[in-house]
């Protein structure tokens, strides 16, 4: 498993843990299912956004949205996360 910390970087109030995104490791087809929540912290600071409004929007509150492979919802973080350059 793999568990990574969203942090946004908000200019007055420096870096926030927004949310964590979580994903299972990868089935023996190389699919994997992975999961995001906003942290309390995040719902609670007066600059919050929603990192994707159409996907995850602050209205989610405090419930957890999974997706498969990054597909959407979770797509908004696919390209933020290391390509296979990246990794090694």
């Amino acid at each position: 498993m793999i568990e990574l910390a969203v942090i946004a970087v908000l200019d007055d109030a420096g870096e926030l843990h927004a949310g964590d995104l979580v994903f299972a490791d990868p089935d023996a087809h190389g699919r994997y299912a992975g999961e995001f929540r906003y942290t309390e912290t995040w719902l609670a600071h007066p600059r919050r956004f929603a990192l994707d409004p159409e996907s995850l929007p602050l209205a989610l509150g405090r419930g957890i949205v999974r997706s498969n492979n990054l597909r959407p919802p979770l797509a908004a973080f696919d390209d933020a996360l290391p390509d296979r350059w990246g990794l090694h």
